[in-house]
């Protein structure tokens, strides 16, 4: 069951970050094909190296038609939210059904804000069903008085509007406890990542989304662990 879960995480993420690059790329007359292509010959790719993991390792990284480098993000994407569907404590169909929701709406936050450095407010609408997932606490008042901290980050020029929106709108739905968690599960994330691949700056929603998704995964196991 578990590796289906995999399967079906890995399978649902490359369909959700295909459609939402090529929203992006609407203006490309190419990209309306019912079938993925390269990005850089543009020729149509095989049907089974478009296998989510498995296609990438298939080809080596390369494209077997004009051998470019093959932007190994789409399989980032892919294992992870695989590994997600399988850890997560989902209890029963109902929280299947909101995670599918809330699991289309994180994954396209991630492609416009990885790529295109922006994102749609609108997309923050599909976070709500977080609220009635059985593993999420009880919303309590003390949350309130954490958002008015966070809304001072609108005020800091180094932190995008669109990650503090995340984390706003998050820590109302899940309470700040979970939030918090996840904020500083990405933070060490996003250091890992700029320190190994020497970048002074990145897209962090992405690693926000994965932080709320271990932070809801530790969450069963939340007498276990001291934050």
């Amino acid at each position: 069951m578990k590796f289906l879960l995999f399967i079906w995480g890995a399978c649902w993420s490359s369909f959700i970050t295909t459609m939402s690059w090529r929203y992006l790329t609407q203006c490309h007359p190419n990209y309306s094909s019912s079938r993925s292509i390269c990005d850089y010959c543009e020729q149509k790719i095989k049907i089974l190296l478009l296998v989510p993991i498995l296609g990438f390792l298939i080809q080596g990284g390369n494209c077997k038609i004009c051998h470019n480098k093959i932007n190994p993000i789409w399989t980032i994407f892919e294992f992870i939210n695989g590994l997600i569907w399988m850890l997560i404590p989902l209890c029963n169909l109902t929280d299947y059904l909101l995670f599918l929701v809330i699991d289309c709406c994180l994954l396209a936050l991630c492609v416009q804000d990885w790529f295109d450095q922006r994102v749609s407010c609108l997309l923050f609408v599909g976070l709500v069903p977080l609220h009635w997932l059985a593993i999420v606490p009880s919303f309590n008042m003390i949350t309130f008085i954490w958002v008015i901290i966070l809304c001072l980050g609108y005020f800091v020029d180094s932190i995008g509007n669109g990650d503090i929106d995340f984390i706003v709108i998050t820590t109302l739905l899940i309470g700040p406890t979970i939030c918090m968690r996840a904020v500083a599960i990405a933070c060490l994330l996003g250091l890992v990542y700029a320190y190994l691949l020497k970048q002074r700056t990145l897209p962090f929603i992405p690693f926000l989304s994965w932080g709320l998704a271990i932070s809801l995964i530790l969450q069963e196991h939340s007498s276990f662990i001291w934050f």
